[in-house]
């Protein structure tokens, strides 16, 4: 488990910005969440999602409007793990050991010495051990380039049960709509 990145001086002067984002456990890559942009001295990005039972990953968008050293940082109820794709999916970055140059490019993002580079990154997270999704795992994640004079917070809730809708046919309800529209008139 790692933790979230430090405070930095520009943390009581900041501006916070909150929204709810709905957990679908059937999102993937294309249809990621968007947390938002990443702008060097600018914006600090966080997420406070959880993997519900039954949930195998979370996908998180992020546009990065700069280039320059991105620092990532999380911290788990459980054991997670972090994966930073491009959009073609590709593992740039990879929480996991012995993956090679993801796992360096991840403790690099760390560290805060990742150069990244303008585009789309995705920020997967999934359970450390697959197959064990019988638990429910809360997180944290956090992502900024250099201080930062905004804060973006995504706050992962449960969507509302939602009732179906009784479907009408297009013409059923342009029929209905001209009936009462035409109503008054023959009166």
């Amino acid at each position: 488990m790692t933790s979230i990145i430090g405070s930095d001086s520009s943390a009581s002067s900041g501006a916070v910005f909150e929204k709810y984002v709905y957990d679908d456990p059937s999102n993937k890559v294309l249809q990621a969440t968007d947390i938002g942009f990443l702008r060097r001295d600018y914006s600090r990005l966080n997420v406070m999602g959880k993997l519900d039972t039954g949930d195998k990953d979370d996908f998180y968008k992020m546009r990065v409007q700069t280039d320059g050293n991105l620092q990532l940082g999380f911290e788990s109820d459980g054991a997670i793990r972090i994966q930073v794709l491009d959009l073609h999916s590709r593992v740039v970055a990879d929480s996991m050991a012995d993956m090679g140059d993801a796992t360096t490019n991840f403790l690099a993002m760390q560290d805060g010495t990742y150069e990244a580079t303008e585009g789309t990154l995705i920020i997967r997270v999934l359970r450390e051990t697959p197959g064990t999704n019988t638990d429910v795992l809360n997180y944290n994640i956090q992502a900024k380039m250099g201080g930062r004079e905004k804060d973006y917070v995504a706050w992962e809730v449960t969507p509302p049960e939602q009732k179906p809708q009784p479907v009408m046919s297009p013409i059923v309800g342009f029929l209905n709509s001209m009936t009462s529209a035409f109503s008054g008139l023959f009166r």
